[in-house]
């Protein structure tokens, strides 16, 4: 007798898969995702120690640093930009393992198409520039204050900017933070930012956000399998009156 024929046995999942907005869709395997970025680009793959993986471009002034076994909402990545291969940081992200394989994809895809250099401090012209491809999908800024936050008029998913962060030049806060699920402080998913990181590449991510899809998968039982695998269970057996032990 085979699993599927044991009265027993699980059912046999059915999987749909949808088409959904970039933001919605299903991680995928990250791992593969940067192995096939850097085979494609030619980027030099080292890992070390054994759990983390760090990619890095042959000018050494832009490397991507990935953790293996990271938790699904902790940065398992962080990408980084340097004037020179021995200077201090110029830029940087993070994303968590869980962010969407669209997401990622599109921002490995940016990465590798121009040389990102040093970034310009934010200003309203960068603001604006970023945020464009956000408010032409009628995305809704909030009021003026101490975060400022664009979002679709469903979903949830916002891309915030730190006021405060980035008026200080020399902050090493996150001003950039792309995030989705109900609450901010616990993502579902996160990609954070620092005020340096270029428009131009911010533009980019925010058009994958407005416009991008991907798929995700969902797993169901089947409920007439569910039905026949419990109608095989024997009846419980009625309990008669009990009978006095005999002496």
């Amino acid at each position: 007798m085979t699993d599927s024929e044991h009265p027993n046995a699980d059912p046999e999942p059915d999987t749909r898969v949808e088409t959904v907005p970039a933001y919605d869709a299903d991680a995928g395997d990250h791992g593969a995702i940067l192995g096939e970025f850097a085979t494609q680009q030619g980027w030099d793959k080292r890992t070390w120690p054994h759990d983390t993986t760090h990619v890095i471009h042959e000018s050494q002034t832009l490397r991507i640093q990935f953790l293996n076994d990271a938790d699904p909402r902790e940065d398992a990545w962080t990408i980084a930009a340097y004037d020179t291969p021995v200077s201090d940081q110029t830029w940087h992200l993070t994303l968590t393992a869980d962010t969407p394989a669209p997401i990622l994809k599109r921002l490995l895809t940016v990465l590798a198409e121009e040389d990102w250099g040093p970034a310009d401090f934010i200003t309203d012209k960068t603001i604006a520039q970023a945020t464009r491809p956000l408010l032409d999908a009628a995305w809704q800024p909030t009021p003026p204050g101490r975060w400022l936050h664009w979002k679709p008029l469903h979903g949830n998913i916002r891309l915030s900017l730190d006021a405060f962060a980035a008026r200080d030049p020399d902050s090493t806060l996150i001003a950039w933070t792309i995030s989705a699920g109900a609450n901010m402080h616990q993502p579902d998913w996160a990609v954070n930012a620092s005020n340096h990181t270029p428009a131009d590449l911010l533009t980019r991510l925010a058009e994958e956000l407005a416009h991008g899809t991907g798929t995700h998968r969902t797993a169901r039982h089947s409920a007439q399998r569910i039905t026949q695998t419990a109608a095989t269970f024997p009846p419980k057996p009625s309990r008669g009156p009990s009978t006095p032990p005999r002496h």
